[in-house]
C-alpha cells in the first residue's frame, strides 16, 4: 500500500510501506489523522520522500514510483527550494498535483508536476470526489485529458422575418412549458486498481 507523508510546517511520514497488509486499515489510518492549517512546506515533503520512500526498504525496482501531492495552500515556507526539491524527485518518480480551493499557486503547481495535463484542480474537498477518477487514470497512465470547448460561432445566418400567423387561441386557456432537471448527488470511494502497484 502507498506512504503517506503529511507536511505543514514541516513534513512527517504518517504510513510506510508495509504499515498495512488490507486497504480497511490504511482508511481507518487516514480517518483519525488531524488536519494540519499550519504553513505549507512543500520542499520538505519531497526531501522526506527522497529520505524515506525511493530506494529504501518496500520501494520495488520493478514498479514505477508515482508521487501524488494534495495541497490547499501555496509554498510559504522554503520558497525558492520548493522547484528544485521537487526537480529532484522527477529523476526517478512521476509527480501528480492536486490543488484545493483558491488559496493554492497555479503556476507552483503546474511547475510541480511532471506534466501540466498531470496537474488537477478543484474548488473544495467535496469536489475531489468527482475529479478522484481524473486522478486515478493519471495515476496509471490511462488519463486522456478532454477536448477544448471550441469558441461560439460568430456568423450567425439572419433569422426569417415572414412567420405565419399563428390561429387564435380559443379563449380562457393558457399555454405552459416547463423542463425539469433533477441532479442526483452520489458519493463514492475509488480504490486506484491498475497495473502499477502503489
Amino acid at each position: 500500500l502507498p506512504i503517506l507523508i503529511v507536511f505543514s510546517d514541516y513534513a512527517e511520514t504518517h504510513i510506510r510501506f508495509d504499515d498495512f497488509d488490507t486497504i480497511n486499515g490504511f482508511n481507518q489510518k487516514i480517518d483519525t489523522m488531524p488536519y494540519l492549517g499550519y504553513t505549507t512546506n512543500i520542499a520538505d515533503a519531497f526531501d522526506m520522500a527522497e529520505a524515506e520512500v525511493f530506494n529504501n526498504d518496500g520501494d520495488r525496482r520493478n514498479v514505477d514510483d508515482i508521487v501524488v501531492l494534495i495541497t490547499d495552500g501555496m509554498a510559504n515556507e522554503r520558497i525558492t527550494e520548493t522547484i528544485p526539491s521537487a526537480e529532484a524527485t522527477k529523476r526517478h518518480a512521476k509527480i501528480i498535483t492536486v490543488g484545493v480551493t483558491d488559496n493554492i499557486n497555479r503556476d507552483e503547481l503546474l511547475k510541480i508536476a511532471s506534466q501540466e495535463i498531470l496537474a488537477f484542480f478543484v474548488e473544495t474537498f467535496a469536489d475531489l470526489q468527482a475529479e478522484a477518477i481524473n486522478v486515478a487514470q493519471a495515476v496509471c497512465g490511462t488519463f486522456v485529458p478532454p477536448e477544448p470547448t471550441p469558441p461560439p460561432p460568430t456568423d450567425f445566418p439572419t433569422p426569417p422575418t415572414d412567420f405565419p400567423t399563428p390561429p387564435p387561441r380559443p379563449t380562457g386557456t393558457t399555454s405552459t412549458h416547463i423542463s425539469l432537471y433533477i441532479l442526483s448527488p452520489y458519493c463514492f470511494f475509488i480504490w486506484i486498481s491498475c497495473n502499477k502497484t502503489l
